[in-house]
């Protein structure tokens, strides 16, 4: 059995699930998601973080709702929490490079021909 993603490499699209989920591949090229329990962790992730940008407490009840349909079975959700979430996105390397976020406060006064609009 083979997917697509449009989030995958090119390379991968003749992985198939089983390959795709194995733990055994660790950080390298083949494995974009490495950091991820496999692939479902990762697309979770992707779908959460990015595409749909949900709140924490949205994730959290659905994570809720994951667990309880799987508890029955003696598994899990992807993720515990949204701050499970939240770590697991941010300790991803893209490209080897991790993600650091930073803010910026201005203090001083607008100029006479105003203050432009953030985009």
């Amino acid at each position: 059995m083979t997917f697509s993603s449009p989030f995958l490499l090119p390379s991968l699209d003749n992985l198939s699930y089983s390959e795709a989920n194995d733990d055994s591949f660790k950080e390298n090229e083949i494995n974009p998601w490495y950091l991820y329990h496999g692939w479902i962790e990762f697309e979770t992730a992707q779908l959460f973080y990015k595409e749909s940008q949900l709140s924490a407490q949205q994730i959290n009840k659905i994570l809720l709702l994951w667990h309880a349909t799987l508890a029955d079975y003696g598994l899990c959700a992807p993720f515990k929490d949204h701050n499970d979430l939240y770590n697991t996105v941010d300790a991803t390397l893209v490209e080897g490079v991790p993600w650091e976020s930073f803010i910026i406060d201005y203090k001083r006064p607008c100029p006479s021909n105003g203050c432009p609009q953030p985009q």
